[in-house]
């Protein structure tokens, strides 16, 4: 969603539209990082610019989950924001 966003702000000619997509860009994020969700910012940095594997080892280091629920959590989470793992 974010990476839709930015390909629309850098489209975009009126800065009313600018500004809107910036609300709208700025409301993802906060929903995305809300203390209730599940990853920290460095999970989804880690998943997006180095693959599952480093999300799920960063989840389970600060969480101290078994492999499986790491696994989910991390996968479920990427669907949910429409994210993709680097490499895939």
């Amino acid at each position: 969603m974010l990476d839709e966003l930015k390909n629309l702000y850098a489209k975009a000619t009126s800065e009313y539209v600018r500004s809107r997509i910036r609300e709208i860009a700025q409301y993802e994020f906060n929903l995305m990082f809300h203390p209730d969700n599940n990853l920290t910012m460095e999970e989804v940095r880690l998943g997006r610019e180095h693959g599952k594997i480093s999300a799920i080892k960063e989840y389970r280091g600060r969480t101290g989950a078994g492999l499986r629920e790491a696994k989910d959590v991390v996968e479920n989470y990427f669907i949910k924001y429409n994210l993709t793992f680097y490499g895939y």
